[in-house]
């Protein structure tokens, strides 16, 4: 999954893992330090194995 990626823009931080201790890193130098920050993760969420998602069966919101 590709959200907002522009392969002309010019990066000042790649962040690689999405789980929670990159989210924060990459959240801090983003809007503490004004940098321009690519996260990339194999997963199609943010958070690492710490997610929210609808359950299908139940449209309930499980925490996982």
């Amino acid at each position: 999954m590709v959200s907002n990626f522009k392969m002309n823009k010019e990066y000042d931080v790649c962040v690689v893992g999405a789980d929670l201790s990159g989210s924060v890193i990459a959240e801090r130098f983003a809007n503490e330090l004004s940098k321009a920050v690519l996260v990339i993760d194999k997963q199609n969420h943010k958070g690492g194995n710490c997610y929210d998602y609808i359950e299908e069966e139940t449209n309930i919101l499980v925490n996982k």
